[in-house]
């Protein structure tokens, strides 16, 4: 199991940081990453508790062929303006979906892997409490291939003028490298928006194998059909709830990042998968 800094790049290839990754995952092996994941985790989900985020390790070298990563203010903006680019050099069509709206009793805000979800930390940064909008950046292959290239939770209206990592307790970004940052690790293809408050509830047995039931049957409804998105109430009397969306290529480890508005609050925070490419100067 990963800790919130921790990559894995199962099914894939490139490196952790201005990270790339190579489509190696199909539909098929998402879907068995995923069911298998849950095998593990029904069977011992409590046995991890709760423990304290570790730094980021980036011992590959990058990979000089592959073009540069997207920035976090390209893609905000991809999310006003969709259009097409390129994925690893190949084109894609950019799409907003809407992905619901994850509840945040104490306006505290985790970002994890959906279903190894029970022992993630909130950021440290303050949020808005309530009910916040989630959408995703879904990129369109020529092959019919579909992955969500961001998610992106809005907080309050207009634009960011100043983006920050997102942080939670014990990360320090003085101990990052140039290329380094500090993500959230997905070992089932699949990210989160949520909060502490579900997380808390998801560490009893009975409750995290009736959340990941709902889950893989919301995004995964029968046959060949999946979802890129789904929601599951984890507790009705506050609506706490839990934001799914498929992560990029699949497995690996994520940025978050704030977006700060010019009255110095936060306006969005936003999880970059890291499969689209800079724009070409």
């Amino acid at each position: 199991m990963l800790g919130p800094s921790q990559p894995a790049c199962q099914g894939s290839s490139g490196r952790v940081g201005n990270a790339t990754y190579t489509p190696a995952v199909d539909r098929r092996a998402w879907l068995l990453s995923v069911v298998g994941a849950l095998v593990v985790l029904s069977a011992g989900a409590l046995a991890a508790m709760p423990r304290a985020p570790r730094p980021a390790s980036r011992p590959a070298e990058p990979d000089a062929s592959a073009p540069p990563r997207m920035a976090v203010e390209d893609l905000y903006a991809a999310f006003a303006t969709p259009t097409t680019g390129t994925s690893l050099g190949k084109v894609v069509t950019e799409t907003v979906e809407d992905a619901g709206q994850v509840v945040l009793p104490s306006g505290r805000l985790v970002a994890a892997d959906a279903f190894v979800i029970f022992d993630a930390v909130p950021f440290t940064a303050a949020m808005p409490p309530g009910r916040r909008p989630v959408s995703v950046l879904r990129a369109d292959f020529a092959d019919g291939d579909r992955r969500i290239a961001a998610a992106m939770v809005r907080f309050g209206p207009g634009d960011p003028v100043r983006w920050e990592l997102a942080l939670v307790a014990g990360q320090d970004p003085a101990t990052l490298g140039p290329d380094e940052f500090f993500g959230y690790g997905v070992d089932a293809g699949t990210g989160a928006f949520t909060s502490p408050e579900a997380t808390a509830l998801l560490r009893d047995e009975a409750a995290y194998d009736a959340y990941s039931k709902a889950l893989m049957a919301a995004m995964f409804p029968g046959g060949q059909q999946f979802r890129l998105t789904a929601q599951v109430e984890v507790d009705r009397a506050s609506g706490a709830n839990v934001v799914a969306f498929a992560s990029g290529f699949g497995d690996g480890a994520y940025p978050t990042f704030v977006g700060i508005a010019r009255d110095g609050r936060p306006a969005v925070v936003l999880t970059d998968f890291g499969i689209l490419d800079a724009p070409s100067p």
